[in-house]
């Protein structure tokens, strides 16, 4: 915590800034804007203060090529200032409209098959990293799809170089049946 508040950030977009810069390390001559999403407390927005996770929603952070150069805190303040802009309101609920879209879209598919396509296309789409903090711990959670430990490994190197301790628990692979669904084949 005390990292986070030396450098202006929150634990959500400080895990996010060092994440976005570890990907740049990995990838310094690459033109495509570095993308990450953080998963955000809608409630305030939605007039909705006691509801509980199922108001969780997403803001997208992007680390620009500008920020490159800039020092530590003046990124983390850049992302706490985007969180801040998308979780307005007007954002939020456009946000919300645009889901409903997307929902609509699936539905509208005339057969099962069609339908699980698109949202295999729209789940190919999103990665995840899982996030808690618990008695002054956080706890992160890789998930993806392949097997090289490229992200995980420059991520922690991103821990070592700003001097923040970790323990390194629990490498699973998953290791899932190839079953194939009837409209799949």
């Amino acid at each position: 915590m005390r990292f986070n508040l030396d450098n202006d950030g929150s634990p959500g977009t400080m895990v996010s800034l060092l994440l976005s810069r570890a990907i740049s390390k990995l990838f310094p001559t690459s033109e495509d804007v570095i993308r990450i999403a953080l998963c955000v407390n809608q409630r305030t927005a939605l007039h909705a203060p006691l509801a509980h996770q199922s108001l969780v929603g997403g803001v997208m952070l992007e680390y620009k090529d500008r920020m490159r150069d800039w020092p530590l805190d003046r990124q983390a303040t850049s992302y706490r200032g985007m969180v801040l802009v998308q979780s307005q309101e007007e954002i939020v609920l456009s946000g919300l409209a645009s889901a409903s879209g997307i929902c609509r879209m699936i539905l509208s598919k005339e057969s099962d098959r069609e339908r699980q396509g698109m949202v295999c296309h729209i789940s190919d789409l999103a990665c995840r990293i899982a996030t808690a903090a618990v008695n002054g711990r956080f706890t992160l959670d890789f998930i993806q799809r392949f097997s090289s430990p490229v992200y995980v490994n420059e991520f922690l190197k991103e821990l070592e170089d700003n001097g923040i301790v970790y323990d390194l628990q629990d490498v699973n692979e998953l290791k899932l049946p190839n079953i194939k669904l009837p409209w799949t084949e």
